[in-house]
């Protein structure tokens, strides 16, 4: 079983195509962490522990993921954002259940997280195809006549986050979609 954030996290590698590159391979450091049910302390999950190396190596392919998804058309990362969203939905129930264990919330509770978080990549994926950036006109001032700037969207680049056990899920989902 994977952990309610594993499950959104998914959305980082566009078409799977960062290849681990060789010393990218975990290190040991005396096996892998448990995670742990928080009413009754049933084992969930391992996740591994990892090293400042290993550290090291994963900025290294999330800026290699960085680049390739930089260079994706919108249309793609609009198909990215909304297929993460149907598959978050799709299993909506497994993950609400696992943020029940993980971090203790009531099923309610972590089903209007999950609900939150598909909101959040559908949004998000709205915004990806239609928010490419905006022509601002500079003539607000004497001498600018006929002036105008713009800006565009891009992606932001690369996020190394750990998010708090409150709102896992839906803070992963807010996290991974923001672009500047």
């Amino acid at each position: 079983m994977v952990s309610a954030a594993a499950v959104a996290a998914g959305v980082g590698d566009p078409g799977g195509k960062v290849a681990a590159s060789p010393g990218d391979q975990p290190g040991d450091l005396s096996g892998d962490l448990p995670v742990r049910d928080k009413y009754t302390g049933h084992v969930l999950a391992t996740v591994p522990q990892h090293t400042a190396e290993d550290a090291a190596a994963a900025v290294r392919r999330g800026s290699q993921a960085c680049r390739i998804a930089a260079a994706l058309p919108r249309h793609q990362r609009t198909a990215i954002l909304e297929g993460a969203a149907t598959r978050l939905l799709e299993r909506s129930e497994e993950v609400a259940s696992l943020l029940v264990a993980e971090a203790g919330k009531t099923i309610r509770q972590a089903r209007k997280e999950v609900s939150r978080a598909v909101n959040t990549l559908r949004l998000s994926a709205a915004e990806a195809a239609r928010n490419a950036g905006e022509v601002v006109p500079f003539d607000t001032f004497p001498g600018a006549e006929g002036r105008r700037g713009w800006y565009t969207r891009e992606p932001l680049g690369l996020l190394v986050a750990i998010t708090p056990y409150n709102d896992p899920l839906n803070l992963v989902a807010l996290s991974t979609t923001r672009e500047n």
